[in-house]
């Protein structure tokens, strides 16, 4: 269904997605990260969160790296307290990167005012609402993923 906010949702949407990269630019220089690492450690939250298990090989592909800069960026991250690298629980070929404590208090931390804030907004808002809204955010990562 196309109305007349659609225009105005897509420029809305443009507005926040670079009120989010400014605000990962500032979350990289607080942090000394860089934006390659913040996006890994994103995925990685991600794949915390839905249960899923990242290896190096998967987090590679997705973040578009050769071998040796996913080492370098896993090297970074684990020498910052960010990630931990273990052997797979069934396949001892394999290591699999997972997000520490550290990780998730500094970015809680920095953004968690944020998520505070946006959660409230969202009760603002009918289940039917909401299921509107993640719908169309789904449609978006999709269609730009």
């Amino acid at each position: 269904m196309t109305d007349d906010n659609s225009e105005k949702i897509v420029h809305a949407l443009r507005a926040v997605v670079v009120r989010l990269h400014l605000a990962a630019s500032e979350f990289g220089q607080t942090t000394g990260l860089h934006p390659t690492d913040i996006r890994a450690l994103i995925l990685l939250l991600d794949d915390e969160r839905g249960g899923r298990v990242s290896t190096p090989s998967d987090l590679a592909g997705r973040l578009g790296l050769n071998s040796a800069s996913t080492t370098a960026l896993l090297d970074r991250l684990e020498g910052s307290d960010f990630i931990r690298r273990n052997p797979h629980a069934t396949d001892r070929r394999k290591v699999v990167v997972s997000i520490t404590p550290h990780a998730v208090n500094v970015g809680q931390e920095f953004f968690g005012p944020t998520i505070t804030r946006l959660t409230a907004a969202l009760g603002d808002y009918s289940a039917d609402e909401t299921a509107a809204v993640a719908r169309f955010l789904g449609d978006v990562d999709s269609i730009i993923g």
